[in-house]
């Protein structure tokens, strides 16, 4: 069984260029894709903190991934897909 403590957040290294945290612009797009990792559990169940894949401005979305691995592989495919609709 794992227990979350909610009041003591994960403190990691976020600055750029630091840490678990990437960021792309799309002005053309008017949209920000951020992948960063969360440090929060799921209050709802037992799920582990995960790495957020956000993409906000004129398009939103939110993808999940276990791994920083994973998490940056999502957000190259995001941002490639993004850029692929501004070029068609």
């Amino acid at each position: 069984m794992r227990v979350y403590d909610f009041k003591e957040h994960a403190r990691w290294e976020h600055f750029e260029g630091k840490g678990w945290q990437i960021k792309d612009t799309l002005p053309e797009l008017a949209i920000e894709v951020w992948t960063y990792f969360s440090g929060w559990g799921s209050r709802k169940n037992e799920d582990p903190p995960k790495f957020v894949t956000h993409v906000s401005g004129s398009i939103k979305g939110i993808y999940l991934s276990l791994t920083w691995e994973e998490a940056k592989d999502m957000h190259q495919r995001v941002v490639e897909e993004l850029a692929r609709g501004i070029a068609e």
